[in-house]
């Protein structure tokens, strides 16, 4: 949150002889911030209930005209996408009821934002 010249310093030890080692001082200097995103409130929700059984309730805390909700296992691969048009509305129902138990990912992609959340599938 600020601009100036920092110190860190590096220090790389080989493992199989604690006594080697090398050390290095790092300046990294900061002369400009970004700012903050000025195109109106950033797009967050709340996923409930988690754990899920059936029906999971997305909760959104701003306006979005439409969105991608795309579900992913673990390992990254999709499970489901929907394309949502919301119009106004600010919360939507995904049905999770032919997933197994296990743990997932929910990607909210809007035109300007992603957001990622995971939930737990229960039986």
């Amino acid at each position: 949150t600020s601009t100036g010249s920092f110190m860190f310093k590096v220090r790389v030890t080989d493992n199989s002889a604690l006594l080697l080692y090398d050390e290095e001082t790092i300046t990294v200097t900061v002369t400009t911030l970004f700012a903050k995103n000025d195109r109106g409130a950033q797009m967050d929700a709340t996923i409930y209930p988690n754990p899920v059984h059936d029906k999971l309730i997305v909760s959104l805390n701003t306006t979005v005209e439409s969105l991608a909700a795309t579900i992913t296992d673990t390992r990254g691969f999709e499970l489901a996408r929907h394309e949502i048009q919301l119009n106004g509305v600010k919360s939507f129902e995904i049905n999770v009821s032919e997933f197994s138990p296990g743990t997932y990912f929910l990607r909210l992609k809007t035109k300007d934002e992603i957001k990622v959340f995971n939930f737990v599938k229960e039986e």
